[in-house]
Formats: structure tokens, sequence, C-alpha cells
């Protein structure tokens, strides 16, 4: 009920405005806040109940995909896995006979006993578990638990993680499926159901047996499997996923998304992203008929008229994009759809904008990533902010709304750099709605992704040189947590723009931003007064950060002090320090006493909505009454 009432919510964007602004709109939040956190699955469900699945012919091998949760589960978008869904379609489609199943234990917010009770409420001849590098831990422990409850089971990892680090999958896992999975878990569970060996099979890691040879640090690598033809995949399988569940709103407009992958891949070698080695740095693309099919099945099984596609780069083929945008208008199908693409492509491709806007595209996300031109000499993103600029005042002459995506604590950034990031932003935004479901915050202060070092990137191999890892465990390692700050920064020496106390508002600032930006510390798994604990916490470090910030100290002094004087964790520490930089450095609340010191910077005034600076008021004014 709670779902579907959530979706019915998020349709209205005078809903989304009255929930921001208004005195009943924070009692509603505040109370919607406590029912989701006390939404866990009934103990007493029969177990195996949230397993979808697809029965196949008595006697015939059983297949269970299982898309794992994440740290700070319920702060996660509620995304379709499409990974997983594309799989059990597979099977099914190339495979009739088999019993196919699938488990989102993201999406029904399972704990490590809830997934094993699911898992364990009948015996699976295969078990595949699909992760990123945040849940190798938890995919580790479950296999481990695995082993016990499910013995005989062949138990398969992939996803991005096993793609890119397989020795670190075979710690646990009997093979890990790397790249494109669909055909090589066909080929793993055919040879099971015929009692043929596994440990050949192309586009697999296995470790060698006993006194075999080891080829890449212990583990057998088995020979690449050529590219698929994509329009040969049959759609995700929706009949196996709780659509309910999935209420992420579109960016714009909000209601149900649905994901859709026009292409697969990227010919860029950006340094913070592993695309180039799940990919191969190649492209590949579905025709437009195929792809209109997919959007025809999806309004036809579940009645989704939103889509967002994830192709890397949405008008890399301007003659495909081309094609595609006629065949939707001809199709008429009456969709909405967002994309994602390089500014240099949308400029170079201007002319395409308004019949993509014909076709139903509402929106494109624009990877910035910084406004700090020291920072794109260490992205390798082989892109300037002009063109960005170029490719925003393009997309708004078309009626089409630029979203922008920002990277923070790259190599090379400093305070000025976030202070010159909202001046180009600000521009971009005139004009323009506050899309409140992309941005994180109801007011114009950026929050975007941090700077993850992924294995294999080029990131990670020189993250040690450039940056500072503050890392507590593998769950801090995504986008959501900050989990490394750049030695540039922590080298920069904040000098506060005005005399006086931190004020209010800066204060409310500061820890709406440190409960939207940091998903572990500020989870909906914990109470409100927890929560309220952690932001007072919080707002007294700030306070004593800004008297530190004196011109002479750098970033790095004051927040080893401040880990000391205020008895927190040093990582914590490092994180509140760098995350005050970065969104008063936003605000000119704070400036860099080394970097641009001819630069005019005065603090702007941000308009905080009554609902927000209620929902941390409480918190604010126990920090403020704190010595």
């Amino acid at each position: 009920m709670l779902d579907r009432l959530g979706l019915w919510l998020t349709r209205s964007p005078l809903w989304r405005r009255y929930l921001a602004q208004s005195f009943p709109g924070y009692v509603a939040r505040r109370v919607g806040k406590e029912l989701l956190s006390a939404m866990v699955p009934s103990p007493n469900a029969a177990p195996g109940s949230l397993i979808r699945s697809r029965v196949g012919r008595d006697g015939s091998p059983s297949v269970l995909l299982v898309h794992l949760p994440f740290p700070a589960n319920r702060r996660h978008k509620r995304v379709v896995p499409i990974g997983p869904a594309y799989l059990a379609s597979y099977l099914i489609e190339r495979a009739p006979s088999l019993h196919v199943a699938l488990l989102d234990a993201h999406v029904h917010n399972l704990d490590e006993p809830a997934i094993l009770r699911e898992i364990n409420a009948r015996h699976w001849d295969v078990i595949g578990l699909s992760y990123w590098t945040v849940q190798r831990s938890l995919a580790a422990r479950m296999t481990r638990a695995l082993r016990e409850t499910q013995p005989g089971a062949v138990i398969v990892h992939g996803g991005v993680h096993p793609t890119l680090c397989p020795a670190d999958a075979l710690e646990t896992a009997d093979l890990a499926v790397m790249h494109e999975g669909e055909e090589t878990l066909l080929e793993i569970v055919n040879a099971i159901a015929s009692g043929r060996s596994w440990c050949d099979i192309a586009g697999t890691a296995v470790r060698p047996p006993k006194g075999g040879l080891s080829l890449v640090s212990g583990v057998k690598m088995n020979p690449a499997r050529e590219p698929l033809d994509l329009d040969s995949l049959p759609f995700p399988a929706i009949d196996l996923l709780p659509m309910q569940k999935y209420s992420t709103p579109l960016h714009i407009v909000g209601g149900q998304r649905w994901p859709i992958l026009g292409s697969r891949g990227c010919p860029y070698a950006c340094a913070f992203c592993a695309s180039p080695h799940i990919w191969g740095r190649r492209v590949r693309f579905r025709s437009p008929a195929n792809i209109i099919d997919e959007m025809r099945h999806v309004l036809g099984r579940c009645g989704i008229s939103r889509f967002h596609f994830w192709d890397d780069n949405f008008t890399i083929n301007p003659r495909h994009t081309r094609d595609l945008c006629q065949a939707l208008i001809a199709a008429n199908l009456g969709v909405q759809w967002v994309c994602l693409d390089r500014g240099e492509h949308i400029h170079r491709n201007a002319e395409l904008l308004p019949l993509m806007r014909a076709a139903g595209c509402i929106g494109v996300e624009v990877g910035v990533e910084s406004a700090n031109p020291d920072t794109f000499a260490h992205i390798n993103k082989n892109q300037d902010l002009e063109q960005s600029r170029q490719a925003i005042d393009d997309l708004k002459r078309a009626g089409i709304a630029p979203l922008y995506t920002c990277m923070a604590f790259n190599p090379g950034e400093s305070i000025v750099g976030y202070y010159l990031q909202k001046e180009m932003l600000d521009e971009a935004q005139k004009g323009l709605p506050w899309h409140n479901y992309f941005h994180r915050l109801p007011f114009p202060v950026y929050i975007g992704q941090f700077a993850t070092p992924y294995p294999s990137t080029e990131f990670a191999a020189q993250v040690r040189e450039n940056s500072l890892v503050v890392l507590d465990d593998d769950e801090d390692l995504f986008h959501h947590q900050i989990n490394t700050i750049p030695n540039s920064l922590l080298d920069d020496v904040p000098v506060r723009t005005t005399d006086g106390p931190l004020s209010r508002d800066h204060l409310t600032i500061l820890l709406l931003g440190t409960e939207a930006a940091l998903y572990r510390e500020f989870s909906l798994e914990e109470s409100r007064r927890e929560r309220n604990r952690r932001l007072v916490v919080a707002g007294r470090y700030y306070r004593k950060f800004w008297t530190a910030c004196d011109g002479v100290r750098t970033l790095r002094m004051i927040a080893q002090e401040l880990a000391h004087t205020q008895d927190i964790a040093p990582n914590r520490s490092y994180r509140y320090a760098a995350l005050a930089a970065y969104l008063l450095g936003q605000i000119g609340g704070l400036r860099s006493a080394t970097h641009y010191r001819d630069l005019r910077i005065t603090p702007k005034p941000i308009a905080i909505p009554l609902a927000a600076r209620l929902d941390v008021r409480s918190a604010v004014l126990a920090a403020m009454r704190s010595g």
C-alpha cells in the first residue's frame, strides 16, 4: 500500500513542492520516514515467498539469481536490476525446461538472515550473485553461508566486481562470470545439467585444480567470449520482478521509470570509470525497432511510459540517434525519457536536440564532473568546461532540461573550485525549475557523486599518490560516501569570508548536506533519535571547524586537530572537514587563502524551504547551544 502511495505522490510536481515547502508537508515527510524505517519483511511470511520463479520441467536444473542489497539499503535507488533480469530472460528463452528464479534482496530490503531464509526455502542447483565492489564482502559472507545450507549447489559470481577482480570472487565462488553473462551462464547451466565440466567455459574465471597451471593471481582465466548481438537478447524478465516496489521517479516529472540500454560500451577512458574494462572501449547498438519493441513491451506489461536510457553516450552515433527518434515519433507511444551524454557530443550534434524533444526526451544528464580547470588534467575526460556550457545552452534552447552530474574530491580540487562550480551551475539553472527528483537538496547547493577508486581504473592505480583514502571498510567504497579526499584540497588553507560565529543558515545547510551526502552514517535503518544525535555531533564539529578556518591552518591540519579535540574517528573528521569545505566553498562562506586570491567571493544567500529547516531544527539548536 505504501509503495503505491509513494508512486502516486511522485507523479505530481505540485505534491513534491508541497512536501518540500510547507509545515504539513514536513509532518507528512516525518511520518513517512518513520513508516519507511519500520518497513521490514514480516518474519511470519513464508520463506521463499519473495522469490519470483518461472517453473520448468520436473527434474530440470534450478537456477536462482540474487541481486544483493547495498549498505544503508533504504537510501539507495529502487531501480530495476537490469543485469539479473536480462540473465533470467535469456535462460528462460534458450532453455525453457529450466526452473529460473530471481530474488531482488535490495528492493525488499533484506538483511543477511532474511536472504538466507529466502534462498534456503528450497534447494538450488545454481545460485548466481550479482554485485558491485561495495557488496563484495557481503557476497563472500553469503557464499560461505550457502556452502553450509546448499550443499552441491554451484555458486556463480557475476557483475561489475567479479568482472574487474575475478580473483576476489573466487576466494569463495566456484566460478566468476566476466563481462556479458547471458550466453556464459547458459553454457554453465547446460554443462551442469549434462554432467560435463564447467572449468573451461569461455567468459569465466575458475580456481585451477590442484597442481593445475595458475595463470593470473592463482586464477585460471578462460578465453573471452565474443560480444553478443544485442538485438538477439530477449527483453528483461518483468514477470520475475516485484514491479510495484521500484518507485524511483524519473528525474524531472516523477513517476515510475524503466531503465533501458540502447547500447553497451563506451570508447573513452576516463580515469574514474570502470566501463572501458568492462566493455573493452567498444560500443554496440540495438536497432531502433528493437528498442521501441521493448518500450511497447514495458508499456503493455506494467504501464510504465517513462524511460531512463543508461547508454554511456546517447548521441555518440548521430545516425543511430536520428533513426531512433524518428521511429519513436512514428510509433507515437506517448513516452517520456532522459539520457546521459558528453557535452562535446551534445554541442556537436545540437541539430538533433529538437528531434529528441519531439521524440519524448525531457532531460539529458551532462557529465560536468568539475568546474576546476586543475582537475581536468587528472581525470582524463578529454573535455573542457566550455563544452559543457555550450551543451547546456543548446539543451535549454531546445526545451530539454539540462541535468548536471558532478563529482567531488577528484585530484586537483580546491575550495575556490567549488565556488566556481556553483557559479557555473547557477548560470545554467537560470530560467529553469529546480528539479527535486534529481537534486539531493531542495535548494541550489549541489551534491554530486564522490570520486571512488573502483578497481582497475586509473584513479584507483594512482589514488594513494594523489589522495587520502578514508575507507573504514569495503562498504564505504561507493559514490554516496566520501571515501577519498584529494591532497590538493587537504593542503588548501580555508579562511572565512565573514566575521562572527557560524550562522544558523550555514549550519542548517551543512546538516542537511551531511545527511544527504553520507548514506552510511545517516541511514533510514536508525531511529530518528539516533539520527538527531549524529546530526548534533556533526553540528558541534562544524562550529569548531568554522572557528578553525583562520587562513593559517590547512584543511588537513584542522581535520587532524578536531579528530582529537572532538573525540571522533579520524576518517569521520576528514569526511566532515572535506564536506564542509565543499558546501561552504560553494556558497562563498569559505575561500582559499592560497588559490585564486584575486577572485572576488561573497557569501551567497540560500532560500531554505520551511520543511527542510524544520527537519534539522532541533539538531541545529542543540549544536548552537553547545560550547
